[in-house]
């Protein structure tokens, strides 16, 4: 089990310079970006819901490794770049940005390279290529797709070209047409409760107004039934959230990110 340490102290103002140096913790008592970390290079840390997630480690070791030696979980250490395998066989390589041991950023990557400490992959998935500087490229990104674009466009083409052609042609059958455009008008759907059979009007009732068959009715009543529900199912939650744990208004809104960050994250959503 990893012993914890106490926080260093504030520094004292420096006389000489007039300046402020890290102190530690902000105002309200959180730790900042250059709070002194209060972790150890090599020892183990089990993290929870109370863990700042803004904790860095020391400047000698400024890489989180997620511990795979022992048989608990998420527990890390701060490490320096050459050590992040030694706990972390498939985290090789010291991510400056983030200050954690990560695997190799490869796109198309089945397996990284973890002989090395850079961005190489060793196998790629299928439907790429390996090249020579350990990056995957897709293999068929060659001639024979921009010729099955080339035809694809062609086709597009045809189709543009005889459908303006119908659009320009004279009428040769003005009758057959006029039939066409009255069986068309006839299979709308209509209120034949009146003498002109007019169209339904778009404000119609269809949870009331049998328009086409009991069918419709009973869909768009269970719509309704699936609305309400959601519509009651939302103001219990809101309840929940306001009167028992405002915590509830942000589960599933924060941001994940770095492993550590994800179990910070997720014993805070277990306990939430």
């Amino acid at each position: 089990e990893a012993s914890l340490i106490r926080w260093q102290k504030p520094p004292k103002i420096n006389v000489e310079t007039k300046k402020l140096p890290p102190i530690g913790q902000s105002k309200d008592g959180n730790v900042t970006e250059n709070t002194p970390s209060r972790l150890v290079c090599g020892q183990t840390e089990k993290v929870s819901s109370s863990t700042d997630k803004r904790e860095r480690c020391p400047a000698e070791c400024p890489y989180y490794v997620q511990n795979r030696n022992d048989e608990d979980f998420c527990t890390f250490t701060c490490v320096a770049a050459e050590d992040c395998a030694k706990y972390h066989p498939k985290t090789q390589i010291g991510d400056d940005e983030f200050g954690v041991c990560r695997a190799c950023i490869v796109d198309g990557c089945k397996t990284c390279d973890n002989t090395v400490l850079t961005d190489r992959c060793a196998e790629c998935d299928a439907g790429y290529v390996m090249k020579a500087d350990g990056t995957c490229h897709l293999w068929y990104m060659g001639t024979w797709v921009y010729v099955v674009l080339g035809l694809l466009g062609v086709l597009v083409l045809l189709i543009v070209l005889w459908i303006v052609d119908m659009g320009i042609r004279p009428v040769w059958n003005p009758k057959g047409l006029e039939e066409g455009h009255d069986q068309r008008d006839r299979m709308k759907l209509r209120d034949y409760s009146t003498s002109e059979a007019k169209l339904f009007p778009l404000g119609t009732n269809l949870h009331k107004t049998c328009v086409a068959g009991p069918g419709m009715l009973l869909h768009f009543n269970f719509q309704l039934a699936v609305i309400i529900w959601a519509v009651f199912v939302a103001l219990v939650w809101m309840c929940f959230a306001q009167f028992v744990d405002n915590s509830l208004w942000r589960l599933g809104t924060r941001r994940f990110g770095t492993p550590r960050n994800n179990c910070i994250l997720v014993a805070w959503g277990y306990e939430t």
